[in-house]
């Protein structure tokens, strides 16, 4: 049985028309497609896209965050955009923050300012620049030897 919960807020689950975000949007065992909010808290559900100041996600999934601060423990998401990030088990896609703590996890890439923990990374910041400089590179030389080649 799904259940969600909205703590000091104006609207009861349905469409919010005021500008005003919820205080608090808890979820436990259950879905939703767009939620914002100040602090969001899911557990054991999932969210399509999720935005706010605080947003904690256990045992739970996402497809899109973007917060001031995110905790995930044992669940994951395919793109986190934060200034603070902390996952504990789990992984993501694309992993965007200024400061990341990551515990057991796996992350696709990684770019971070400043990174703590044990992560798996399959592309990081530095690999990332490497990546696009190599690519670069080798488009150029694709190019001039097509332009080369098409003259004669």
């Amino acid at each position: 049985m799904a259940e969600s919960k909205e703590k000091n807020s104006t609207t009861n689950g349905n469409e919010n028309n005021s500008d005003e975000q919820p205080k608090h949007i808890e979820f436990l065992q259950g879905s939703a497609h767009t939620v914002q909010g100040e602090h969001v808290t899911v557990n054991q559900g999932g969210v399509q896209y999720v935005t706010g100041n605080t947003v904690e996600i256990d045992q739970g999934g996402a497809i899109a965050i973007k917060a001031d601060s995110t905790s995930m423990k044992q669940s994951s998401a395919f793109l986190v955009q934060s200034s603070q990030t902390t996952i504990d088990g789990g992984g993501c896609g694309v992993l965007i923050s200024d400061q990341t703590t990551v515990n057991n996890a796996k992350v696709g890439i990684l770019l971070t300012r400043e990174v703590e923990g044990d992560v798996e990374t399959t592309v990081d910041t530095r690999g990332a620049l490497l990546l696009g400089a190599g690519i670069g590179i080798g488009l150029g030389l694709f190019l001039s030897l097509s332009r080369i080649f098409q003259s004669d």
